[in-house]
């Protein structure tokens, strides 16, 4: 793994470090999920490639995009 990728792994973990949850997404600027970790088979029953490359709203349910969208 190069230095900038190792760099990049550090950066995402310490930013993570600081949430409380099982399942975590990364966002990029598109709104595309970008990094997946976490207990996401035990919570949704996928793997984490499913998510990667979909944009976020589109993984929840229209009633609560709203509210999703506000935060």
């Amino acid at each position: 793994m190069n230095a900038e990728k190792l760099k990049e792994q550090r950066d995402r973990f310490l930013a993570f470090s600081f949430a409380s949850s099982d399942l975590l997404l990364e966002i990029d600027q598109d709104g595309s999920v970008s990094y997946v970790t976490g207990a996401t088979k035990g919570f949704t029953g996928v793997n984490e490639d499913y998510f990667m490359d979909k944009n976020w709203l589109s993984l929840f349910d229209k009633s609560d995009q709203a509210t999703l969208v506000g935060l």
